[in-house]
């Protein structure tokens, strides 16, 4: 998953898509995105007890979180700071509720330890 992925579903939450699926060209947007998605990916990474592997500073960079993560919860994160950063308040309202509540959802894979083997008559 690239961070170009994030970048056009999050587009798609902004309604800037234009016919036949393809991102509109904003170049402002483009240069602003790779340090967005890199701190909300750390966020992400954080929240999910992810190892980030790098700093990601283009659209074509790969993401260290999940797939899951990465297409349902990271767009909305860079969707409202798109919005806020672009004065469009009710977009920014809308889409950064989503991305908290998406948020709440990050959980760490929990490894149980069963040292005595008692779920072992279970499986």
């Amino acid at each position: 998953m690239t961070a170009n992925d994030v970048y056009v579903s999050a587009l798609a939450h902004l309604d800037e898509i234009a016919t036949g699926g393809i991102a509109t060209t904003d170049t402002d947007r483009e240069n602003r995105s790779p340090l967005l998605i890199d701190a909300i990916q750390r966020e992400i990474a954080n929240l999910a007890g992810v190892n980030v592997k790098g700093r990601i500073i283009a659209l074509t960079d790969t993401l260290s979180v999940s797939d899951d993560h990465a297409l349902r919860v990271m767009p909305w994160g860079l969707a409202a700071e798109l919005a806020l950063q672009d004065n469009m308040e009710d977009e920014y309202l809308y889409c950064i509720s989503r991305y908290r509540e998406e948020r709440k959802t990050v959980k760490p894979k929990i490894k149980m330890r069963d040292p005595y083997n008692v779920l072992a008559g279970m499986q």
